[in-house]
């Protein structure tokens, strides 16, 4: 997430671990610090925190984990960049696909968030076979 933030500028960048990072006020995804810009921003705003996240929709989300023997960039893989477009353009926007290797371990990473558990689920483990039977 971190790399990933520094490259696109952004102002904030969470994940599902609960690490909220803010990159231009620290690079620490620190609980204490991000309960303290809430505060701010409902100070600064006013109003109620149900009402600054009313807009807020929570889609399922699946994680798959695939070992891999070779970290290769994923578009270097033909059948993995096929895979992945055909599933984003499944979701058509109303979803993601996040597509990572672990930082740590000969994994790689497969997320998906979308309207419906059970398609995503399917899409999530055919990902993965696709870069268990090309990397694994």
């Amino acid at each position: 997430m971190l790399e990933e933030l520094l490259k696109s500028g952004s102002d904030l960048g969470g994940e599902q671990s609960r690490h909220v990072i803010f990159p231009k006020e620290s690079l620490v995804g620190d609980g204490m610090m991000t309960a303290l810009f809430m505060l701010d921003a409902l100070k600064t705003r006013g109003g109620r925190f149900s009402e600054m996240s009313s807009g807020f929709v929570r889609y399922p989300q699946v994680l798959v984990n695939v070992h891999v023997r070779e970290k290769k960039p994923f578009d270097d893989v033909d059948k993995i960049a096929a895979a992945s477009r055909e599933i984003e353009g499944q979701l058509e926007g109303a979803g993601r696909l996040l597509l990572r290797y672990s930082g740590t371990e000969n994994l790689a990473r497969v997320m998906i968030e979308g309207k419906d558990q059970t398609q995503i689920e399917e899409q999530a483990h055919h990902l993965a076979e696709v870069i268990r039977t090309s990397l694994g």
